[in-house]
């Protein structure tokens, strides 16, 4: 695919900001932001921003939980399938309109069901179905998955709001939200905390334990920087993403999975955690939970 005639289209990224959501520029070809967009939370981009952002061929994300927007996630299109035929068949008035109404995006693997909350969503995962909430980013069709699939819309369509996760995932989904909970934790926990005990409100709310080496053996810092040029077996360098940069400053040792620029920006080398906190404007212990839950 053509990467340069690609990537999102101005009309959505109006539309979208129109309907009181914020959208920020992401590499194209990546789901690396291209700016610090945290602010971007509490304030919609003016049209100014979007248009020198998207001036040149980009991927986009919106930001969720801006105007209580939340993005069901469908890792993979069976599990769309099996929730369709539940909303079609048995799911509350709420899933129906989902299904019939909703706002919806082809993904590589599934799709994105865009809908509102009148309730506080954070960033939730059962089995391989995500809700995003308060503080995500969810990427937008016209974009280009790392792997070189596009992003395309699946649906036309409005944001339903709803008011419980009861009335939009079935009971069975719901339970997953255990899984949450890293075997390794379950393993150190199961001989003094018996979850069946829990009602369903006490598990959703549980916290989410991390496994901080697991995190970083899952993910390496060459899944979020673009264009790396080795110069040695374990030795790169690549554009700053923190900076204009015409000559490649940003190091990468890809062996002690560390990185950093020459240029100063970047006051200590940074791992994986901190480039993923920097990158996405958020803290290290944001960083390790939004890790964890990938």
């Amino acid at each position: 695919m053509n990467l340069k005639k690609s990537g999102i289209q101005l009309d959505l990224v109006f539309w979208l900001v129109s309907q009181g959501f914020s959208v920020v520029p992401l590499h194209l070809g990546s789901k690396v932001p291209k700016i610090k967009w945290g602010r971007y939370q509490k304030v919609l981009p003016t049209r100014d921003e979007l248009l020198r952002w998207f001036r040149v061929p980009s991927n986009g994300a919106v930001v969720t939980g801006t105007n209580s927007l939340v993005v069901i996630d469908f890792d993979n299109i069976h599990d769309y399938l099996r929730w369709s035929l539940w909303a079609q068949s048995d799911g509350p008035e709420a899933a129906r309109l989902l299904l019939r109404d909703a706002y919806k995006v082809r993904t590589s693997r599934g799709i994105h069901v865009y809908s509102r909350s009148s309730m506080d969503i954070r960033n939730l995962h059962y089995g391989k179905i995500d809700i995003k909430g308060r503080g995500g980013l969810v990427t937008l069709p016209g974009s280009i998955h790392p792997s070189g699939i596009l992003y395309r819309e699946y649906q036309q369509g409005s944001f339903p709001v709803w008011a419980k996760l009861e009335d939009i995932l079935p009971t069975e989904v719901l339970a997953l939200g255990v899984q949450e909970v890293p075997e390794w934790r379950r393993r150190e926990e199961r001989e003094r905390l018996d979850l069946s005990v829990l009602d369903e409100e006490q598990v959703l709310n549980m916290p989410v334990q991390v496994d901080l080496n697991e995190v970083k053996r899952a993910h390496r810092i060459e899944d979020y920087i673009e264009g790396i040029e080795m110069t040695g077996p374990n030795w790169g360098i690549a554009k700053c993403p923190f900076h204009e940069d015409k000559n490649p400053s940003f190091w990468i040792d890809t062996e002690r999975q560390l990185c950093g620029c020459f240029s100063g920006c970047t006051a200590q080398p940074l791992d994986v955690i901190n480039l993923v906190a920097r990158l996405n404007g958020i803290s290290n212990s944001d960083a390790i939970r939004e890790l964890g839950m990938r």
